[in-house]
C-alpha cells in the first residue's frame, strides 16, 4: 500500500461525488473499501470452507457420490444449500461489525459520512447529533437482522 501511495495511483484521503467524476470516485473508494473488506472476505472464506468440509465429508454426501451424482452438482445443490443458514448468520454479524468499522475507516481516510459525523460530534460534545447518528445506526442493525430472519424463513421451511 505504501508503494501505491508514493506513486500517487490512488488518493489516500477524501472522496469525490460519483456523478461528477465516476473514475475519481472509484479511486477514492478503493483503499477504504479494501480496508473494510479484507477481514470480512477472509472470515467468510474460512467459515464457508469449514462448513463445507464438514458437510461434504458426511455419510449423506458419500451416498450421493455412490448414486452417481457429479461432485459439482453435490457441491451446488446439497453442500451450499446446507451451508446457507450458517453463512447468513456470518454475513449478518459481519455487516453489523462493518457498520462500526466504518467509523474508524472514515476517520482514517478523511471521508465525510456518518462515522466522521459521530466522531466530530463526540469531540465537540454535541450529544443530540451523537444520539441521532447512533439511533440511525441502530435502525440499520435492526433492519439487517430482520432481513436475515426473513431470509431464514425463506430458505428453511422448518423455521416457519
Amino acid at each position: 500500500a505504501l508503494f501505491a501511495l508514493q506513486l500517487n495511483w490512488l488518493p489516500a484521503t477524501g472522496s469525490a461525488p460519483f456523478l461528477a467524476d465516476p473514475v475519481l470516485s472509484i479511486k477514492h473508494a478503493l483503499l477504504p473499501g479494501l480496508a473494510l473488506a479484507a477481514g470480512g472476505v477472509a472470515e467468510i472464506a474460512r467459515q464457508l470452507r469449514s462448513a463445507l468440509m464438514e458437510i461434504l465429508s458426511s455419510q449423506a454426501v458419500r451416498t450421493l457420490h455412490a448414486k452417481g451424482l457429479s461432485p459439482t452438482r453435490i457441491l451446488w445443490q446439497h453442500g451450499l444449500k446446507n451451508v446457507a443458514l450458517n453463512m447468513i448468520t456470518v454475513v449478518t454479524l459481519l455487516a453489523n461489525r462493518l457498520l462500526a468499522a466504518t467509523v474508524v475507516v472514515e476517520a482514517v481516510f478523511a471521508i465525510p459520512g456518518m462515522g466522521n459525523l459521530i466522531v466530530n460530534a463526540a469531540l465537540t460534545r454535541d450529544l443530540p447529533v451523537v444520539q441521532g447518528v447512533v439511533f440511525v445506526m441502530v435502525l440499520v442493525v435492526i433492519s439487517i437482522n430482520l432481513a436475515a430472519d426473513l431470509l431464514y424463513t425463506v430458505l428453511d421451511p422448518r423455521i416457519r
